[in-house]
């Protein structure tokens, strides 16, 4: 396994975003089906995507939804081809369990706020992965870290505010083992811009994941 951080690029829409993306070498993308926000894209263009992002090589495919039935997501992100499920919203343990159940072999992430839930412990809800995310997905704000160390909360992902200038310190202090970025890489709201990208992902190979710790 790699010691260089996870990336994830969320909320790309266009073939040029996922080549932009891939080539810098983003380990996922993600696709947002959530129709309020300005990077949704229907279930078709979804599919098309993914397509897309297994054509370019060998990041993973991540449908994005927000407090979409878990069950039918996980449905739909089957049916189009994703690689994982990632869960934003009120979502509740026997959520992922109904999830797993309609589309087993699908990986699930888990997105919440410390501000929802202060407890939040990677699998707790048996997840495959834990998102930690600010109160307001996507908005591009940042949030008071010091509560990740109050508790071990396990390997985990940081979203929040990250940016080409951010990334490496928090990723460093937060002790995460990935980052995910949506609206710190675009040039306008669900608009990617390819070399902030680049950047983004050429920062976090300064920063090594966090050591695994040892088994007694």
């Amino acid at each position: 396994m790699t010691d260089s951080l996870f990336v994830k690029i969320c909320g790309v829409r266009t073939r040029n975003d996922v080549r932009a993306a891939v080539e810098a070498g983003a380990d996922a993308l993600g696709i947002m089906h959530y129709a309020p926000s300005p990077r949704h894209v229907d279930a078709d263009t979804a599919e098309q995507l993914v397509t897309w992002i297994h054509e370019a090589g060998s990041a993973l495919a991540v449908l994005v939804v927000f407090d979409m039935d878990a069950a039918d997501a996980a449905s739909m992100a089957q049916r189009i081809g994703a690689d994982a499920l990632q869960l934003h919203g009120h979502y509740e343990h026997s959520d992922f369990t109904a999830a797993r159940a309609a589309a087993p072999g699908l990986k699930l992430w888990r997105a919440v706020s410390l501000a929802h839930d202060p407890e939040a412990h990677a699998g707790a809800f048996g997840d495959d992965l834990l998102l930690l995310d600010a109160p307001a997905p996507g908005a591009g704000q940042r949030w008071d870290q010091t509560q990740l160390h109050k508790r071990d909360r396990g390997p985990f992902v940081l979203a929040g505010g990250l940016n080409p200038d951010n990334v490496a310190q928090a990723a460093e202090s937060s002790g995460a083992i990935g980052v995910d970025v949506s609206s710190g890489v675009e040039s306008s709201r669900g608009v990617k811009d390819h070399a902030l990208i680049r950047t983004f992902i050429e920062k976090t190979r300064f920063v090594r994941k966090p050591a695994a710790p040892r088994q007694s």
